[in-house]
């Protein structure tokens, strides 16, 4: 399972060299795990970008994969892991979000670097 956050799926949107490099990933959307939250931050990064029918049409594809809802286990859990690896609020509870659901985090963001189960993207 992986959990691409939000910074992969942005790329995966816009396209370019990143695109190519997480577009075998999110299109095997059996294996694809999407935190509410991630829903969030790429809609309203791509709202500022584009109108609202457009938006929903990207979003719609993240739908296709398994959508997990912040939950009370998971937000304690995000407690501790911003804790010990000193992540901000978003980034600790798409961390704990994949911890629960057994997934690998796919990023662009350095923030994970050196997280255990994290593929750092370049």
């Amino acid at each position: 399972m992986i959990l691409p956050d939000s910074s992969a799926w942005v790329h995966f949107f816009v396209g370019g060299n990143e695109a190519d490099q997480v577009s075998h990933h999110l299109l095997s959307f059996e294996k694809v795990i999407v935190p509410t939250l991630v829903l969030h931050e790429v809609g309203r990064y791509f709202l500022k970008r584009m109108e609202e029918g457009d938006v929903l049409a990207l979003v719609a594809q993240l739908q296709r994969g398994k959508i997990v809802p912040m939950t009370t286990e998971i937000a304690w859990k995000a407690c501790v892991q911003g804790k010990k690896w000193n992540l901000a609020t978003a980034d600790s509870i798409i961390y704990a979000t994949a911890l629960s659901e057994k997934a690998k985090v796919l990023t662009f963001d350095n923030d994970f670097r050196g997280l255990p189960h994290v593929e750092l993207l370049a």
